[in-house]
């Protein structure tokens, strides 16, 4: 690939990689290209300098980091910069814009791809929490983000409104989810159920289905950590998690590498039986691994950053 460089294209000036605490990269449609934003772990003191908007061209087989950097609008709340970009960046499939919710914070930018701009759409009413999970809904046109501590919220695309659809941790709002975590949730649409995914944070295996009815719904705990791959004391835990965009199964590989397949209609899970080619928790607990579905190729694209950066295609089978 053009310009990738051995990673070099996902390195800040001041060194890292935007990968760090990245969880999920976005592929667009509309110009077949895969668009990551994120930071340095040293961004959330040092600010916009250490945030970076790259793509990944497919027609000219290029990396570049010329998207334009939304940071100058972000908050000041620490540093101003991205920190870690968690679980906050999602793509509407429909139009090809681009979405990340500022961590802790209720700021949610959109890179509209009409125009190729940045500009801010209403905040999250209530998203304390620094590690949340954003989520689009193309069934509801709408996106849906889960504070494991403050509840989960819905924006109509339509109406440009945010709705409380259910609390979390700290309660006050019916339905209550319970179980979650309070940091590293994780989100993921499934075309199979035609839902989104909701759940873990700190550990956490608990996963709930909102519908596109707009029921939610408790589902059978994960047989991993849902939390955003991460190590402590020489002990890892946390999972890569995505779809297949040919089946809509849910895909996942926990902090040892093992694979596993969940059917959000039959609420069941199996191993796969396949390693991953990539570590999902690296040294010093830092994760530099995001992953984004491709619809147009039937396969997730992976893109590990580190002393050995790499670009992986997988293909997933249901046999």
């Amino acid at each position: 690939m053009n310009g990738f460089n051995n990673g070099a294209v996902l390195a800040p000036p001041n060194g890292g990689s935007l990968l760090e605490y990245t969880n999920r990269a976005s592929w667009n449609p509309f110009n077949k290209t895969l668009m990551i934003l994120g930071g340095a772990h040293t961004s959330s003191s040092t600010g916009c300098n250490e945030t970076r908007f790259v793509k990944y061209t497919e027609s000219t087989n290029t990396w570049t980091s010329t998207l334009p950097n939304p940071c100058p609008n972000f908050d000041n709340a620490f540093g101003g910069g991205i920190g870690h970009a968690y679980n906050h960046n999602a793509i509407d499939s429909s139009r090809g814009d681009f979405y990340h919710r500022q961590y802790a914070s209720g700021k949610v930018m959109v890179f509209t791809h009409a125009t190729q701009t940045w500009s801010q759409i209403p905040p999250i009413p209530r998203a304390f929490q620094v590690a949340g999970a954003l989520e689009y809904f193309p069934n509801r046109n709408s996106l849906v983000f889960l504070d494991g501590e403050h509840g989960v919220w819905e924006f109509d695309l339509d109406s440009n409104t945010w709705t409380q659809r259910a609390s979390t941790g700290n309660g006050g709002f019916t339905p209550q989810l319970t179980g979650l975590g309070p940091y590293h949730n994780l989100s993921q649409y499934s075309s199979l159920c035609q839902c989104v995914l909701l759940g873990g944070g700190g550990g956490s295996q608990a996963l709930y289905k909102f519908g596109s009815n707009g029921s939610i719904t408790r589902m059978a705990n994960t047989p991993f950590d849902l939390e955003i791959p991460q190590s402590s004391a020489g002990t890892a835990w946390g999972s890569v998690m995505t779809v297949d965009p040919a089946s809509g199964l849910i895909l996942a590989w926990n902090s040892n590498g093992t694979g596993y397949e969940f059917n959000p209609v039959a609420n069941t899970y199996r191993t796969t039986g396949l390693k991953a080619p990539f570590t999902p928790t690296t040294a010093g607990g830092i994760f530099n691994v995001v992953a984004a579905p491709v619809a147009d190729h039937g396969v997730v694209i992976f893109v590990v950053s580190g002393s050995s950066s790499k670009v992986f295609l997988y293909k997933h089978s249901t046999n």
